[in-house]
């Protein structure tokens, strides 16, 4: 062996490296697989409708809101098939959620939330909507959504939008969350929290990440359109609507375990 080459081989940090190159080189390749980067398009069909709002997910299959024709659609994750629908009485939505075996439908106009069985039928008396007023401006409605026995409500109001933690018995709000952007649509799961933006069309959307238990942000990406209007949690992945490409996506959160 030259001095050259031998004096190469006694230098700590070049053994050390060449140690994790033949380490790296022995992992199988599904270990070397990249999660997709967040805010990826996984998946992506029409929504059904031409005015979609909100988003829910029932444990087997997607719902959506089409504001234009009153129509709550339940429809299959796989392909975006129409599984069933019905029309509502209900105003036009903001916010759209599943749980407790019933959907959650938030109103705009009247600021409150009605519950449907997934036929359409009203249970429940509506409850109001926790908006208080903020330095004299009455706040907005915004997204819905249901986890872990509690509903979750979005409140627009500029720099001091919130995400509360409902108690779907009696309305009251057990926490809050000040969020980055304007919460027009929610989803769960049981460490993070996220939130839509859709920055009124002056470009891509945003989705914020917040940890579930602290509140404290995490991360964001753009979304695929201009109008993100709906968000849910199917257990695995995150599912957005969005109105002005009337698509429906799955699409990478960037914290997906490669299996």
């Amino acid at each position: 062996m030259s001095n050259a080459l031998s004096n190469l081989f006694h230098r700590p940090a070049l053994l050390a490296a060449l140690a994790v190159l033949l380490a790296v080189a022995a992992l199988p390749a599904a270990a070397l697989a990249d999660t997709p980067p967040a805010g990826t398009v996984l998946q992506q069909f029409p929504a059904p409708g031409t005015d979609p709002c909100g988003l829910a997910w029932d444990g087997e299959a997607l719902w959506i809101a089409d504001n234009a024709s009153g129509t709550l659609y339940r429809i299959d994750p796989a392909d975006g098939r129409v599984i069933s629908s019905f029309k509502t009485s209900e105003g036009r939505l903001s916010g759209l959620a599943f749980g407790m075996g019933r959907l959650w439908c938030a109103e705009a106009a009247s600021k409150v939330v009605r519950q449907l069985d997934t036929e359409g039928n009203r249970l429940g008396a509506a409850m109001a909507c926790p908006l208080p007023e903020v330095q004299g401006r009455q706040p907005e409605t915004g997204g819905l959504s249901f986890h872990d026995g509690h509903l979750w409500t979005g409140t627009v109001a500029g720099w001091s939008s919130t995400m509360n933690q409902v108690d779907p018995a009696d309305g009251k709000v057990k926490r809050s969350l000040f969020t980055k952007g304007y919460p027009v649509a929610l989803a769960l799961n049981d460490t993070h929290i996220w939130n839509a933006t859709h920055n009124d069309g002056r470009r891509l959307g945003l989705v914020y990440c917040y940890g579930l238990d602290d509140g404290l942000f995490v991360s964001q990406f753009d979304t695929p359109g201009f109008w993100p209007v709906g968000l849910a949690w199917d257990g695995n992945g995150l599912w957005l609507a969005d109105r002005e490409t009337r698509t429906i996506y799955r699409v990478s959160t960037g914290q997906e375990v490669v299996k």
